[in-house]
Order: C-alpha cells, then sequence, then structure tokens
C-alpha cells in the first residue's frame, strides 16, 4: 500500500541490521532453504545475509551466511547458505530472520516510503469523506504482512489495540514529513476495537 520497496522490516535493536525476510523451510537434500521474501528486488541478496533466531541450544543467534546461490522456486526465492550442506542444517534454521545491512538498501523512490519509517506516524480519522474533518486515533505501533496483506497496529491513547488493513481504500494520505497518516477505515472496524 504504502509503496514500499522493502514491504516488512523491521530494526534490529543491537544493529544496523533490517529484516528482508523469513527462512519458512528446507528444499530438497542439499541444504538449500525457501524464503518468504519482502523486498523487491533479489540485489539485496547478491553477496551475504545475517541469520537471527533461536538456535539448537535455545540461546538467540546471530549470524552472517555468504550466498552461494539463489533461484525461484514457485515464486519463492531458494538460497544456497554456505556452511549449510544438507537438509538437516537446513531445517535448524527454519524461522530464522533474513537481514541485511540497512545501508544496502536503495534509497526509496519519490512518495515511496519504506514501512520501517512508519511507526511512530499520527493516525487520523477522516469524519466524513470529501470533508475536512479528523480526530486523531492514536499513534501507528507496527506494520506487519499478513496473508499477503499490509496490516498496521494503532494503539490508542488509552492503550487499545486497532488493527488495520492498510490499503487504498482505507489510507487515504501518508505524511511522514508531517509526521501523520489519515484514515478512513472500514464500516464498524472502530467499533469492534474500542467497543
Amino acid at each position: 500500500m504504502s509503496g514500499a520497496q522493502v514491504n516488512a522490516d523491521k530494526r534490529n535493536a543491537n544493529s544496523n541490521l533490517i529484516e528482508v525476510g523469513r527462512i519458512t523451510k528446507a528444499h530438497g537434500i542439499r541444504g538449500e532453504v525457501s524464503v518468504d521474501y519482502n523486498a523487491d528486488s533479489f540485489e539485496l541478496l547478491a553477496d551475504s545475509v545475517y541469520l537471527r533466531g533461536r538456535a539448537a541450544d535455545g540461546r538467540e543467534s546471530l549470524k552472517k551466511y555468504k550466498i552461494g546461490g539463489l533461484r525461484l522456486h514457485k515464486g519463492r526465492p531458494l538460497l544456497f547458505l554456505h556452511g549449510v550442506e544438507d537438509r538437516n542444517a537446513a531445517e535448524l534454521l527454519r524461522n530464522f530472520a533474513l537481514l541485511v545491512p540497512e545501508d544496502r538498501l536503495p534509497e526509496p523512490d519519490e512518495g515511496e516510503i519504506y514501512l520501517r519509517d512508519l511507526p511512530g506516524l499520527e493516525i487520523f480519522v477522516m469524519e466524513s469523506r470529501g470533508g475536512d474533518k479528523k480526530t486523531s486515533l492514536g499513534r501507528l505501533d507496527s506494520v506487519a504482512e499478513m496473508a499477503g496483506q499490509e496490516i498496521w497496529t494503532i494503539l490508542t491513547p488509552a492503550g487499545k489495540e486497532i488493527l488495520l488493513p492498510a490499503n487504498g481504500e482505507f489510507v487515504l494520505k501518508i505524511d511522514p514529513d508531517q509526521g501523520y497518516a489519515l484514515i478512513d477505515p472500514p464500516p464498524g472496524l472502530l467499533e469492534l476495537y474500542l467497543g
């Protein structure tokens, strides 16, 4: 919806790494992994990636892997990672986040914004289509990709969470320079969450 080149990315609190995907499963017997990839370009996967997740011993792991190969299978990228030589090693990486350094991301085109830059925006609700009256609803807390759709989590000042499908029908304007977004949620959505 927001025209972002990276559709779902998260800041790594300890560094400048950005999540661009997640390993979903092992593919085949030679160590290849299938990736749920959230960027428009495979150029981010040209050299190496970092993987973050829970290791077999239960500890959080962050490790850099050199990419040995990339191919598409049924619309998903399959990666060969150096050091991942068989299916068992690949299975250990299931659900690991795929991260790249932030400086590897291209500058967004005019009118585009990275999703990671959206949290913190004040969310205003349009009171009537075509009118100019708007009311502050709260702040955008997070953005996620669910079932192929961008979902915004909005937190009200009272601490209530509202989940909004963020598409062109419901998000009317995003102005990161002014720090706000204007929405017109589907009928009944606010009542559902706010009671």
